[in-house]
């Protein structure tokens, strides 16, 4: 989890189209995946949240 927000922090800092007053509301977990599909980056936010839901799963699980 840690790797791929670290990506999706990568992406929203040397963004493009962001403007710079949005980019530090990437350092809220929940709101980098979001700033990087409105940049346009499409991969890794999905993959932070697909690793994000496979992550709450097995917690999930280890408690039954």
């Amino acid at each position: 989890m840690l790797l791929v927000h670290a990506v999706v922090l990568y992406q929203v800092f040397w963004a493009r189209d962001l403007p710079r007053r949005h980019r530090p509301w990437a350092l809220i977990p929940v709101a980098a995946p979001v700033l990087a599909w409105i940049d346009g980056r499409r991969v890794a936010p999905l993959i932070w949240v697909a690793v994000l839901i496979t992550y709450l799963a097995l917690r999930a699980l280890e408690g039954i």
